[in-house]
């Protein structure tokens, strides 16, 4: 009975393994994609931008995908292993499975974390690249609002009037 129950552990730890693999090369692709959309800013491509994203959103599906399969694999270890927990931690499942396997456990949790905390950081940057993009396409944008309003004048009778035509242009007023 001992060596069924041992042989399942086994065998759910192996699948939550391959799943977390699948995790990383799938969070690795989303890097190399949160990369690349610095240099989508820089160049000004619209087009590349915008594949970046749909692309960036198909990686974001599949992640939530495999993350809810690593829940069901964590969920199952960890009550083969009588953790009394709903969401099992996967240090802690290394700590109950057999050495080798959770000394793996223990690496792929790692990676994940290694490259989790690489992604929030490249995404704080694009973050600043855009905000700061953004404020100065604002800041050209009241500019050019500004420039292109009619311009205010005071015609001779002291009252406010103002030139519509060529903004920002003296015109000279025959009397």
């Amino acid at each position: 009975m001992e060596e069924m129950r041992t042989k399942k552990i086994e065998e759910v730890t192996q699948r939550l393994l391959q799943n977390l693999d699948e995790m990383i090369t799938a969070y690795r692709q989303l890097l190399e994609v949160v990369r690349n959309e610095k240099n989508c800013f820089s160049e000004n491509n619209v087009k590349k931008l915008n594949e970046s994203n749909e692309l960036k959103e198909n990686l974001l599906v599949k992640i939530k995908a495999l993350d809810s399969i690593r829940e069901r694999y964590a969920l199952e270890l960890g009550q083969l292993l009588q953790i009394d927990s709903s969401a099992p931690r996967l240090l802690e499942l290394a700590q109950k499975v057999p050495f080798e396997l959770g000394e793996k456990l223990r690496l792929s949790h790692a990676t994940l974390d290694l490259i989790i905390r690489r992604l929030q950081v490249l995404n704080q940057q694009n973050h600043k690249i855009v905000e700061t993009s953004l404020q100065v396409l604002h800041g050209a944008l009241s500019d050019l609002k500004e420039s292109l309003s009619p311009v205010k004048t005071y015609g001779r009778d002291k009252k406010m009037g103002s030139i519509s035509e060529g903004a920002g242009v003296l015109r000279h007023q025959k009397a």
